[in-house]
């Protein structure tokens, strides 16, 4: 199969920060990264991205926040997430 995830992450007090995602089947992938965070003791799941269309298919059904917009002059807004764990 072709259905390849990669995933980077990085821990910050009780938060599990998606540093990097790279390849497709993010959705089919959701319930194992949130098992991994919550296995690991994490509150929450935080997500920083400046192309949020890419990701809305994948993170469907997720119940995620908007918690902050930072505007940048050159290659858009950031936009971050949180998911509650």
């Amino acid at each position: 199969s072709n259905k390849k995830l990669y995933v980077v992450l990085r821990p910050e007090g009780r938060e599990l920060v998606v540093v990097a995602v790279a390849g497709s089947h993010l959705q089919e992938s959701q319930q194992e990264i949130l098992n991994f965070a919550k296995r690991g003791g994490f509150a929450t799941l935080r997500f920083h991205t400046r192309h949020f269309e890419r990701l809305k298919k994948g993170l469907s059904g997720l119940d995620y926040r908007l918690v902050e917009v930072r505007k940048h002059l050159i290659g858009g807004n950031e936009y971050i997430f949180k998911i509650g764990l």
